[in-house]
């Protein structure tokens, strides 16, 4: 996962005849929106009683990555916008 940028996510975009900017739209808003979704996930594993160290390192590595990928996306349609400007 750490090697996909939006390089690639443009790439498979053309492979499938997709619109690139609209799927890397909805991948920042899934990256956007993973942070809460995993926090909330892994309190739900809490309360149903597995409490493990790993949790807290799977929520805390996630929410890491989805933040990067989120700012990769970000920046990449920045600097598509300022291109076509």
């Amino acid at each position: 996962m750490r090697d996909i940028r939006p390089r690639q996510w443009r790439k498979l975009a053309k492979n499938l005849c997709l619109d690139s900017d609209n799927l890397l739209v909805r991948i920042r808003d899934f990256a956007r929106r993973t942070p809460d979704v995993i926090a909330d996930l892994g309190g739900a594993v809490e309360r149903d009683g597995l409490h493990h160290a790993l949790i807290e390192r799977l929520v805390s590595r996630i929410t890491e990555r989805a933040r990067r990928c989120e700012k990769m996306i970000v920046d990449d349609i920045s600097a598509a916008a300022t291109k076509t400007e």
